[in-house]
C-alpha cells in the first residue's frame, strides 16, 4: 500500500527540461515547482496579478478559489485554456506544463534579515515612507519592480514593494499604506526611528521582462501604470530606466483620488522635464481636473485604467503600430488591474505583453 501523501496520477512535468514532480492532494503548481527547488515567475499568489501564468501542454486543471469559473485573463485556444494560472491550479490527474521561464532557485537568494527603521516620512494622510537599513555584512540582492515581506509591531507579515532600485542607496524603500487592520492594530504608529523589524525577500517578478534597459534593447515604448501606492515599484523600474541612458519611450500613468495622495508628483514632473523620453499623466478620480501651480503642469479627472485606454486610441500619441507593440505594467488596486486586462484585451494587446501586481 502507498503511504506517500501523493496521489501517482497526479505527475506534473515542467518543460522544456522534462523534470517531473508528485504532487500532494490540493497542491497548486506553484507550490510544487517551488518544493522542487525550482523558480517561475510569480508575484502576488492571490489570482490577480497572472505572472505566474504557464502554458499547459497536457492534462487538465481545477481552480478550487474560482469554481465553478476560472481566473480572469488566460489566453484560450479555442474552447480549452491554453494556458493556466500556477498559483491557483490545481492538477487533476497528469500535466504538463511550460513556464515562461524556469529558473533554479539558487540563482536569487531569498533572505530572512533584521533591519532598523533608518527614516520615517508621512509622504500623505495614511501613507508612510520607510527606509529600513539591513546589517551591513549581509546585503539583500533583488531587481526593480520587488517586494519583500515585512513583520511589523502586531506580529503580523505583510508584503510591500521595494520603490527604488538597489543603486539608490544602503537603505529599502517602501511606501506603506495604513489598512483597517493596521489602524486598528496600531502597527504603523508603533514604528519609530530605530525599531528593529524583521524583513524576507525579495520575491515577484514584475518588470523582470523589462529590466535592464540597455541602449541596445529594442525601442517599443513602456506604459506604466499605477493606482495608489501601487506607484511604489513603478517608482524603482523607472528611476532605473530613466539613468540607464536608454531612449525607450516610457509612460506612466498615476491614479490617486485627490492631489494629496499623488505624493511624488513634484519628483516625477521634474523628470518629465529632463527626459525627453519620459511621460507622465496624473488622474484624480475624486477631484475635478486641475492645473496645478506655478505651470507645473495637470492632473485629468476620472479613473486611470479609462485614460490610459483613451491615451492608446489617439494615434498622435500611440500610432497603430506604436500601440501594438508597446509592453504594459500595472501596479495597483485588483479592481484596476483587471480593468485595465480587459481593455487592453478588447483592443486585442498580447495578454504575454502585460505584466501586473494586484493588491486589495
Amino acid at each position: 500500500m502507498n503511504s506517500l501523501p501523493f496521489s501517482l496520477d497526479s505527475v506534473v512535468t515542467f518543460l522544456p527540461g522534462g523534470q517531473t514532480v508528485l504532487a500532494a492532494p490540493g497542491e497548486s503548481l506553484l507550490a510544487v515547482a517551488q518544493r522542487a527547488g525550482l523558480r517561475v515567475p510569480h508575484s502576488c499568489r492571490g489570482g490577480s496579478c497572472g505572472s505566474c501564468r504557464m502554458a499547459l501542454r497536457s492534462g487538465a486543471v481545477d481552480y478550487p478559489r474560482f469554481a465553478p469559473g476560472l481566473p480572469p485573463g488566460l489566453v484560450f485556444s479555442g474552447e480549452t485554456a491554453a494556458e493556466v494560472l500556477a498559483c491557483q491550479a490545481v492538477p487533476r490527474g497528469p500535466v504538463s506544463v511550460e513556464p515562461r521561464e524556469l529558473r533554479s532557485a539558487g540563482e536569487v537568494e531569498i533572505k530572512k534579515l533584521p533591519c532598523r527603521v533608518a527614516r520615517l516620512e508621512t509622504l500623505a494622510p495614511g501613507i508612510l515612507g520607510l527606509w529600513l537599513q539591513l546589517p551591513a555584512v549581509e546585503p539583500l540582492e533583488y531587481r526593480a519592480g520587488q517586494y519583500v515581506n515585512l513583520w511589523l509591531a502586531d506580529g503580523r507579515q505583510r508584503s510591500f514593494s521595494l520603490a527604488a532600485p538597489p543603486h539608490a542607496g544602503p537603505w529599502l524603500e517602501l511606501h506603506l499604506r495604513e489598512s483597517p487592520s493596521m489602524q486598528a492594530s496600531g502597527a504603523l504608529s508603533a514604528l519609530r526611528v530605530g525599531s528593529l523589524l524583521t524583513v524576507e525577500g525579495p520575491f515577484g517578478e514584475l518588470g523582470r521582462e523589462l529590466a535592464p534597459l540597455p541602449q541596445t534593447v529594442a525601442m517599443d515604448p513602456v506604459v506604466l501604470v499605477a493606482g495608489g501606492t501601487g506607484y511604489a515599484p513603478l517608482q524603482a523600474l523607472l528611476w532605473q530606466w530613466l539613468e540607464s541612458g536608454t531612449q525607450r519611450p516610457v509612460h506612466l500613468y498615476w491614479g490617486a483620488r485627490t492631489p494629496v495622495e499623488l505624493y511624488r508628483d513634484a519628483w516625477l514632473r521634474e523628470r518629465s522635464h529632463g527626459f525627453t523620453q519620459f511621460r507622465y499623466v496624473s488622474v484624480l478620480s475624486a477631484t475635478p481636473a486641475l492645473v496645478l501651480p506655478g505651470g507645473a503642469g495637470e492632473s485629468r479627472h476620472g479613473l486611470v485604467h479609462a485614460a490610459v485606454l483613451a491615451d492608446l486610441a489617439d494615434p498622435r500619441l500611440f500610432p497603430p503600430a506604436v500601440a501594438a507593440n508597446l509592453q504594459v505594467v500595472a501596479a495597483g488596486p485588483t479592481a484596476m488591474v483587471e480593468a485595465l486586462r480587459a481593455g487592453l484585451r478588447d483592443r486585442g494587446h498580447a495578454a504575454a505583453r502585460f505584466t501586473c501586481d494586484a493588491y486589495g
